[in-house]
């Protein structure tokens, strides 16, 4: 972790741990740490839940981190057809594969309200470039005993796991100034980027979530 990410995960706790009481796709964080080591600088880090709880490492089809952005989110990869396995694809890869994940009915308005309520809780905290983490698994034997979590929900021969992650950055001075270099002197699109404000930030990863991802 940088200092900067430090600082903003030391002010974000308390209110976090308020937030994750009730039902969160925010990946749990578990402890703050600092490593010192004589002769060396001090190394900060963050251990987190891991969401990718999987049956099988061979069955995990794809994994995307989606943000809601266009600019530098798509990975070249050699073939579309073949599983990627652990290399996650972006944006630009979902919308060209054409995935959906088929939440319908009360599933899909409870997962939107839950997201919602997280968006809304990083906005209010001034926090951008989070990302949506989705795996899908395919399951190859049934599990009687398999329950849908938070995190994991089950559909047909499909485990799709499921988690909000990255979600330490502040929209800062550096962001402010990434923002300008991005837009006024690359001249990339304003609303294409990651280093917008919250606000903005906010309602398009949920814009892009609710409409590009879980689709009625």
């Amino acid at each position: 972790m940088t200092l900067d990410e430090l600082h903003c995960a030391r002010n974000l706790v308390p209110k976090y741990v308020e937030h994750v009481r009730e039902k969160t796709l925010i990946a749990k964080i578990y402890g703050l740490f600092t490593i010192k080591v004589q002769h060396y600088n001090a190394v900060h880090v963050m251990v987190m839940e891991n969401t990718l709880q999987l049956r099988n490492e061979a069955n995990l089809e794809r994994i995307f981190d989606l943000k809601g952005s266009m600019v530098n989110r798509y990975v070249e990869i050699p073939d579309l057809v073949t599983p990627t396995g652990s290399k996650p694809l972006k944006d630009k890869n979902w919308l060209e594969l054409k995935f959906q994940v088929p939440y319908k009915g009360k599933r899909r308005k409870k997962l939107l309200a839950t997201m919602k309520r997280d968006v809304d809780f990083f906005k209010e905290l001034g926090l951008l470039d989070y990302s949506l983490l989705l795996g899908i698994e395919t399951l190859t034997e049934a599990d009687p005993h398999m329950k849908n979590t938070d995190h994991q929900q089950r559909i047909g021969n499909k485990l799709y796991h499921i988690a909000m992650i990255d979600f330490m950055q502040v929209w800062n001075f550096s962001k402010k100034i990434e923002n300008a270099l991005k837009t006024k002197i690359m001249r990339q699109s304003k609303t294409g980027i990651s280093a917008i404000e919250p606000q903005a930030y906010a309602d398009r990863f949920y814009k892009f979530m609710s409409r590009e991802v879980f689709i009625r």
